[in-house]
């Protein structure tokens, strides 16, 4: 079983840099580099994140394991979402979440239910009223952020202006 320095040396080869080169990048002397990979010493936690930072895996590094978590890969609809989401405010995300896990009315939403549609109506930041439908169920919202983006299956009306993303 391959232990931490021939995983060490393993990553540094895979990053295509020599000892010497990744010693410099990491802010040690090639020496300790050399110690490392050679298995006379350990590295230490100001190493690991250096070499981290150049692209290492430093649980494969630690545990000879590449089941870390998962990476999250998000649909630019749900990219778009998480994007507004954080620069709404406390409220605005509160009433949000409500809608979402709750399927009822928070405070400052009106939600009706209809045959294959949602709603969101609202004024943007310049006052202009903004409504967004996208299928399933009416949510009328009031938003205080400019709104700007694509509404896959639906359609983006401000004012008397639609426009339709099919």
């Amino acid at each position: 079983m391959p232990t931490i320095s021939d995983r060490l040396r393993e990553q540094r080869e895979a990053l295509g840099l020599s000892q010497q080169v990744l010693a410099d990048r990491c802010g040690i002397a090639a020496r300790s580099q050399r110690n490392y990979e050679s298995g006379e010493r350990l590295p230490d936690a100001a190493y690991l994140a250096a070499i981290a930072a150049e692209g290492a895996d430093v649980l494969y590094i630690l545990t000879g394991s590449h089941d870390g978590p998962a990476p999250v890969v998000l649909t630019a609809e749900e990219q778009t979402m998480l994007t507004y989401f954080r620069d709404a405010s406390k409220e605005l995300r509160k009433a949000a979440l409500g809608v979402l896990l709750s399927g009822t009315s928070s405070r400052g939403i009106s939600q009706a239910k209809s045959a294959g549609a949602v709603q969101i109506t609202g004024t943007d930041s310049a006052g202009r009223k903004v409504t967004v439908n996208t299928g399933g169920r009416t949510v009328a919202q009031t938003i205080n952020a400019p709104v700007v983006g694509n509404v896959s299956g639906g359609s983006v009306s401000i004012k008397n202006k639609v426009k339709n993303n099919r």
